[in-house]
Order: structure tokens, then C-alpha cells, then sequence
């Protein structure tokens, strides 16, 4: 058995024209609910053993306040295929994690995540800044992740 958690980073500021999609920020919204995210997460118990984020800054910046609280910061991976992804990069990067890894935390961009989520677990649901979806797939191997019997266990939205 396999569970992974599907994370949409954090509201970012549209503030800066001058910065490029990939440099946006998180506004202050964002880094409170990240760091609520990672919060919600803990009192879960959640020990992920790798967490995948794109590496916008964005993404990368909800990974590592999610971490944080976690505290595995050590865990966090940076994957450029994250960024920009379509769903069948999002299950080839899925699909290379190495086995030992039970628990991950995938952090990344809509469309991309909402459409993995539907894929996955039939899940139609507004897909928001710092939405999570908690997935358990009953697989053996992250290779099998899309013949594996995928569960939807938890949906967490910023404002719950």
C-alpha cells in the first residue's frame, strides 16, 4: 500500500508584473495556509518519507513551510518535470520514486494536480491554492500506479 498526498502549492502574489510565472511568491495568505497545512498535517501524524515539488518558487516555498512543521525538511526533492506537467508527466515522475518510499507528498500546479486527482480517485471538487488530497493506492510498486486501486481518504481546503 501506497499513499500520496497531492498538495497544490499555496496563493501566490500576482503583485510583481516583472516577475515570471515561475518566480511568483506566496502573498500572506498563502504562507499562513501552508504553514496550516503542514500544521494539520503533524497533528495527523503524517511522516511522509519524500516530498516532490515542482520547483517554482511557489511550489517550492509550500513544500518547505509544510516540511517545516513536519519537521523533514531533509525530504524535500525539487523535480523540475513538476512544473508545467501534464498528468501523464505527474504519473512518470510518480512512477520513478523509488519503493522504499510508502508516504509522499507531490506539490505542484493546476491543471495538472486536478487533473491527476480526477484520474486517480474520480475527484471533480474545486482544486485551490493549498488544497490536499490524501490517496492511498494499493500498490506494491509506484511503477503500477495507474493499474492500482486508488482510495480517496482525506480532502483538506485552507478554509476547513
Amino acid at each position: 500500500m501506497k499513499k500520496l498526498y497531492l498538495v497544490r502549492h499555496a496563493t501566490s502574489d500576482l503583485g510583481d508584473a516583472k516577475l515570471s510565472d515561475f518566480d511568483r511568491t506566496l502573498n500572506e495568505k498563502g504562507l499562513r495556509d501552508a504553514q496550516a497545512l503542514g500544521k494539520a498535517l503533524a497533528q495527523l501524524e503524517t511522516f511522509p518519507d519524500q516530498i516532490l515539488a515542482s520547483p517554482a518558487i511557489r511550489a517550492k516555498t509550500t513544500a518547505k513551510l509544510i516540511a517545516k512543521e513536519l519537521r523533514c525538511m531533509e525530504k524535500i526533492v525539487l523535480e523540475r518535470p513538476i512544473y508545467e506537467a501534464t498528468r501523464s508527466e505527474l504519473l512518470h515522475t510518480i512512477g520513478s520514486i523509488e519503493d522504499q518510499h510508502n508516504t509522499v507528498i507531490l506539490v505542484g500546479h493546476n491543471p495538472s494536480l486536478a487533473d491527476l486527482g480526477h484520474h486517480l480517485v474520480n475527484f471533480h471538487a474545486n482544486f485551490a491554492p493549498c488544497t490536499l488530497l490524501e490517496i492511498d493506492i494499493d500498490i506494491d510498486t509506484w511503477k503500477d500506479i495507474e493499474i492500482g486501486d486508488s482510495k480517496l481518504q482525506n480532502f483538506y481546503k485552507p478554509q476547513e
